[in-house]
């Protein structure tokens, strides 16, 4: 399976166009996308793809490092998660995205855009599961991609197959597209629960599953 770093694929807009050369780029076929000039770049499509991955998966494991990389700069610490980490254990769900592109007759090797997984958890009221190490790649969020959006819709399918009644969460108020990302999804704020009770700078969200 290819990495974003080992593939080098450029970012594309909107229909499969390259917008710009800012990014360098390691052609790995004479007919990579980044071959064509941007006139004649209307390579065919890009298709996303959520696939169940165990937690142990190569993969799964790639894009958590990379999460917990990137808290670690946004909080300046590395153990900046409240409770227990989540793990094999108690994961009940973990999903990956992969990007696929096609050109006419060519199609390349999936890429792990995104992730997300659920814990199973027992809260006051409902059967509810929580969302853990829910990650997309920077240059695959927002559109053309959507990646946070797909993730976050194959997690709640899971969820229902799992007989649960809401979804929650935690993120940090210093996150704030992710914020602003989950309140755009229907999650409403909710009183923080569990190891996040006593951490002011934890945000929680939940949202009733249909």
């Amino acid at each position: 399976m290819l990495r974003p770093d080992d593939c080098k694929l450029p970012p594309i807009s909107a229909g499969g166009k390259c917008p710009s050369c800012s990014e360098s780029c390691q052609p790995t076929t004479s007919s990579h996308p980044s071959d064509l000039t941007h006139q004649d770049s209307a390579w065919s499509s890009f298709q996303l793809k959520t696939l169940d991955r165990e937690w142990s998966h190569p993969d799964s494991e790639y894009l958590r490092r990379l999460q917990r990389e990137e808290l670690a700069e946004i909080y300046g610490r590395h153990d900046s998660e409240p409770g227990e980490p989540p793990s094999a254990n108690d994961i009940s769900a973990f999903v990956i995205t992969y990007l696929v592109l096609y050109e006419p007759g060519v199609q390349f090797p999936p890429v792990p855009i995104a992730c997300g997984g659920l814990r199973r958890l027992v809260l006051e009221r409902d059967i509810d599961v929580e969302i853990k190490r829910m990650y997309v790649l920077p240059r695959y969020r927002g559109k053309p991609w959507s990646a946070a959006g797909v993730v976050l819709t194959a997690l709640e399918h899971r969820a229902r197959e799992q007989k649960c009644l809401r979804v929650v969460l935690e993120t940090g108020m210093l996150q704030e597209s992710a914020i602003r990302f989950y309140q755009k999804e229907g999650y409403i704020g909710i009183d923080r629960f569990g190891a996040y009770a006593s951490i002011e700078t934890s945000l929680c969200f939940g949202k009733t599953l249909m």
